[in-house]
């Protein structure tokens, strides 16, 4: 008995190395159509005409905690012209994150001077920052807003977060796809916040785009995050 299993070691030590190599690419292949079988099934379940059904897929994909099924059904979810879609998955994305970078813009006029003072020359930056004393605030934070949450939970309309400053944190609710609340974005300056998903361009991945209005007679900001 031992010379036999002796014979099928040197024989399994003797299979040519193509012949394996052949074996584990087959079985590669197998596992990548059948990743590819998922994913296209999650596409084809969120196109489902039935708006609970859609919800119950979104609903079931996060509780998997497959960070992969996740991130593509968000992708798909969060660009959805279903309203009640867009709301779940938002809250499944802010469940699944630790911080947004904002991107703060100024009014149409004064942003296409900003943009163009911030590729060209330095000085006239500080130009247009004595032309609009608001801008000031937002320049001492390179033009962005960080955004910080503290473990929010999904299944909540409410949740935490710090706004540039960690030492104040702010209330934020989520009522559909929109998120909003007031905290302290620039300094000691309280700033009202809204936002949402949005896509900017018709095939593209959606962002969050919304406004920031502060209590010191500035105008209204536009602040927009990447999702993805």
């Amino acid at each position: 008995m031992k010379l036999i299993r002796r014979v099928f070691v040197v024989l399994a030590l003797l299979a040519p190395l193509p012949a394996i190599q052949a074996q584990t690419g087959m079985t590669d292949k197998v596992k990548v159509e059948a990743r590819r079988a998922e994913l296209a099934q999650i596409q084809q379940d969120l196109a489902d005409p039935d708006p609970l059904r859609r919800q119950a897929v979104i609903e079931t994909i996060v509780e998997s905690r497959d960070a992969t099924k996740i991130d593509f059904a968000l992708r798909i979810a969060l660009g959805s012209e279903d309203a009640a879609v867009r709301a779940i998955a938002l809250r499944a994305y802010m469940a699944n994150l630790k911080e947004l970078h904002f991107e703060v813009q100024a009014p149409p006029d004064v942003q296409r001077q900003v943009e163009v003072a911030l590729n060209g020359d330095p000085g006239q930056v500080a130009d247009l920052i004595n032309r609009y004393p608001y801008l000031r605030k937002i320049a001492d934070f390179s033009w962005q807003v960080l955004f910080k949450l503290k473990n929010y939970d999904m299944s909540r309309n409410t949740g935490v977060a710090s706004m540039n400053n960690p030492e104040h944190e702010t209330t934020f609710t989520v009522t559909g796809d929109h998120v909003s609340g007031t905290g302290f974005t620039f300094w000691i300056v309280p700033c009202r916040f809204d936002f949402q998903p949005e896509k900017l361009i018709k095939d593209g991945l959606p962002v969050l785009k919304g406004t920031l209005t502060c209590n010191d007679g500035s105008p209204r900001l536009t602040i927009v995050a990447p999702m993805f």
